[in-house]
Protein backbone atom coordinates (compact mmCIF):
# COMPACT_ATOMS: atom_id res chain seq x y z
CA UNK A 1 0.00 0.00 0.00
CA UNK A 2 2.99 2.27 0.43
CA UNK A 3 3.29 2.50 -3.35
CA UNK A 4 -0.04 4.31 -3.53
CA UNK A 5 1.35 7.23 -1.53
CA UNK A 6 4.05 8.07 -4.06
CA UNK A 7 3.30 11.59 -5.26
CA UNK A 8 4.61 10.93 -8.75
CA UNK A 9 1.93 8.40 -9.52
CA UNK A 10 -0.92 9.73 -11.57
CA UNK A 11 -4.54 8.91 -10.72
CA UNK A 12 -4.71 6.88 -13.94
CA UNK A 13 -2.26 4.44 -12.34
CA UNK A 14 -3.31 4.60 -8.70
CA UNK A 15 -7.08 4.43 -9.16
CA UNK A 16 -7.09 1.00 -10.88
CA UNK A 17 -4.77 -0.32 -8.15
CA UNK A 18 -7.16 0.96 -5.48
CA UNK A 19 -10.21 -0.44 -7.27
CA UNK A 20 -8.44 -3.79 -7.62
CA UNK A 21 -7.65 -3.83 -3.89
CA UNK A 22 -11.33 -3.17 -3.14
CA UNK A 23 -12.38 -5.93 -5.54
CA UNK A 24 -9.96 -8.35 -3.86
CA UNK A 25 -11.44 -7.44 -0.47
CA UNK A 26 -14.92 -8.11 -1.82
CA UNK A 27 -13.85 -11.49 -3.26
CA UNK A 28 -12.24 -12.46 0.05
CA UNK A 29 -15.45 -11.39 1.81
CA UNK A 30 -17.41 -13.67 -0.53
CA UNK A 31 -14.96 -16.51 0.07
CA UNK A 32 -15.29 -16.09 3.84
CA UNK A 33 -19.04 -15.59 3.49
CA UNK A 34 -18.82 -12.31 5.43
CA UNK A 35 -21.67 -10.09 4.30
CA UNK A 36 -20.27 -7.06 6.15
CA UNK A 37 -16.96 -7.12 4.26
CA UNK A 38 -18.80 -7.74 0.99
CA UNK A 39 -21.10 -4.75 1.46
CA UNK A 40 -18.43 -2.34 2.67
CA UNK A 41 -16.20 -3.32 -0.26
CA UNK A 42 -19.14 -3.07 -2.66
CA UNK A 43 -20.12 0.38 -1.42
CA UNK A 44 -16.53 1.62 -1.69
CA UNK A 45 -16.22 0.10 -5.16
CA UNK A 46 -19.46 1.62 -6.42
CA UNK A 47 -18.68 5.09 -5.10
CA UNK A 48 -15.19 5.05 -6.57
CA UNK A 49 -16.25 3.54 -9.89
CA UNK A 50 -18.92 6.23 -10.28
CA UNK A 51 -16.35 8.93 -9.57
CA UNK A 52 -13.81 7.25 -11.85
CA UNK A 53 -16.33 7.05 -14.71
CA UNK A 54 -17.32 10.70 -14.30
CA UNK A 55 -13.74 11.95 -14.39
CA UNK A 56 -11.94 9.35 -16.55
CA UNK A 57 -14.47 9.56 -19.36
CA UNK A 58 -14.34 13.33 -19.35
CA UNK A 59 -18.03 13.66 -18.54
CA UNK A 60 -17.30 16.90 -16.70
CA UNK A 61 -15.12 18.06 -19.59
CA UNK A 62 -18.22 18.01 -21.79
CA UNK A 63 -19.20 21.28 -20.14
CA UNK A 64 -18.76 24.01 -22.70
CA UNK A 65 -15.32 25.63 -22.43
CA UNK A 66 -16.89 29.07 -22.68
CA UNK A 67 -18.52 28.56 -19.28
CA UNK A 68 -15.18 29.52 -17.76
CA UNK A 69 -12.60 28.05 -15.44
CA UNK A 70 -14.41 29.08 -12.26
CA UNK A 71 -17.58 27.19 -13.10
CA UNK A 72 -15.80 24.15 -14.53
CA UNK A 73 -13.48 23.82 -11.53
CA UNK A 74 -16.34 24.42 -9.12
CA UNK A 75 -18.37 21.70 -10.80
CA UNK A 76 -15.43 19.29 -10.62
CA UNK A 77 -14.77 19.84 -6.93
CA UNK A 78 -18.51 20.13 -6.23
CA UNK A 79 -19.27 16.74 -7.80
CA UNK A 80 -16.50 15.14 -5.76
CA UNK A 81 -17.81 16.84 -2.62
CA UNK A 82 -21.36 15.60 -3.28
CA UNK A 83 -20.18 12.03 -3.86
CA UNK A 84 -18.13 12.19 -0.66
CA UNK A 85 -21.07 13.55 1.36
CA UNK A 86 -23.25 10.80 -0.09
CA UNK A 87 -20.62 8.31 1.08
CA UNK A 88 -20.75 9.78 4.60
CA UNK A 89 -24.49 9.11 4.72
CA UNK A 90 -24.07 5.68 3.16
CA UNK A 91 -21.54 4.60 5.78
CA UNK A 92 -23.35 6.19 8.72
CA UNK A 93 -26.36 4.04 7.80
CA UNK A 94 -24.37 1.14 6.33
CA UNK A 95 -25.97 -1.56 8.48
CA UNK A 96 -29.49 -0.42 7.60
CA UNK A 97 -28.67 -0.25 3.87
CA UNK A 98 -27.00 -3.65 4.02
CA UNK A 99 -30.03 -5.21 5.71
CA UNK A 100 -32.35 -3.76 3.07
CA UNK A 101 -30.13 -4.99 0.22
CA UNK A 102 -29.42 -8.49 1.51
CA UNK A 103 -32.35 -9.25 3.78
CA UNK A 104 -29.81 -11.13 5.88
CA UNK A 105 -29.72 -11.52 9.64
CA UNK A 106 -25.93 -11.77 9.59
CA UNK A 107 -25.50 -8.07 8.79
CA UNK A 108 -24.19 -6.39 11.90
CA UNK A 109 -22.32 -3.35 13.09
CA UNK A 110 -18.62 -4.15 13.12
CA UNK A 111 -15.82 -2.59 15.10
CA UNK A 112 -14.64 -0.98 11.86
CA UNK A 113 -17.94 0.62 10.78
CA UNK A 114 -17.32 3.66 12.93
CA UNK A 115 -14.21 4.53 10.92
CA UNK A 116 -15.47 4.46 7.34
CA UNK A 117 -17.74 7.49 7.56
CA UNK A 118 -14.85 9.45 9.12
CA UNK A 119 -12.75 8.70 6.05
CA UNK A 120 -15.39 10.37 3.92
CA UNK A 121 -15.82 13.26 6.32
CA UNK A 122 -12.08 13.78 5.83
CA UNK A 123 -12.38 13.60 2.01
CA UNK A 124 -15.40 15.94 2.11
CA UNK A 125 -13.28 18.41 4.04
CA UNK A 126 -10.47 18.11 1.46
CA UNK A 127 -12.90 18.62 -1.44
CA UNK A 128 -14.52 21.58 0.31
CA UNK A 129 -11.18 23.26 1.01
CA UNK A 130 -10.08 22.57 -2.59
CA UNK A 131 -13.30 24.19 -3.82
CA UNK A 132 -12.71 27.24 -1.62
CA UNK A 133 -9.09 27.44 -2.79
CA UNK A 134 -10.23 27.27 -6.39
CA UNK A 135 -12.72 30.09 -5.92
CA UNK A 136 -10.19 32.20 -3.96
CA UNK A 137 -7.50 31.59 -6.57
CA UNK A 138 -9.88 32.63 -9.34
CA UNK A 139 -10.96 35.87 -7.69
CA UNK A 140 -7.67 36.87 -6.08
CA UNK A 141 -5.31 35.45 -8.73
CA UNK A 142 -2.93 34.49 -5.95
CA UNK A 143 -0.70 31.44 -5.91
CA UNK A 144 -0.85 31.42 -2.10
CA UNK A 145 -4.14 29.54 -2.22
CA UNK A 146 -2.85 26.21 -3.49
CA UNK A 147 -1.96 24.21 -0.38
CA UNK A 148 -4.65 21.55 -0.92
CA UNK A 149 -4.49 21.83 -4.71
CA UNK A 150 -0.74 21.12 -4.74
CA UNK A 151 -1.20 18.09 -2.47
CA UNK A 152 -4.68 17.03 -3.57
CA UNK A 153 -3.90 13.54 -4.88
CA UNK A 154 -1.73 12.67 -1.90
CA UNK A 155 -4.41 13.80 0.53
CA UNK A 156 -7.01 11.64 -1.22
CA UNK A 157 -4.60 8.69 -1.42
CA UNK A 158 -4.34 8.83 2.38
CA UNK A 159 -8.10 8.17 2.61
CA UNK A 160 -7.79 5.33 0.10
CA UNK A 161 -4.95 3.74 2.05
CA UNK A 162 -6.84 4.00 5.34
CA UNK A 163 -9.94 2.40 3.80
CA UNK A 164 -7.85 -0.48 2.41
CA UNK A 165 -6.09 -0.95 5.73
CA UNK A 166 -9.44 -1.03 7.52
CA UNK A 167 -10.86 -3.57 5.06
CA UNK A 168 -7.86 -5.88 5.25
CA UNK A 169 -7.73 -5.58 9.05
CA UNK A 170 -11.43 -6.35 9.13
CA UNK A 171 -10.79 -9.57 7.19
CA UNK A 172 -7.91 -10.52 9.47
CA UNK A 173 -9.83 -9.68 12.65
CA UNK A 174 -12.80 -11.78 11.58
CA UNK A 175 -10.47 -14.65 10.82
CA UNK A 176 -8.97 -14.58 14.34
CA UNK A 177 -12.34 -14.38 16.12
Amino acid sequence: MLLITIQLWAPVVVTPIYLTALAIAMIVGMYKNNINIIHISLFLLLLNIIEYIIFATGLIELIKPETGQLIRGSIMFGVQLLISLLAVLLFVFRVQFSRVISKSNTVSLTLFDGFFHWIFIYTSFIYFIALLEHIAWFYLQSSYFTLVYDNFEGLIYIAWIVSCILLFNMMHFKQKQ
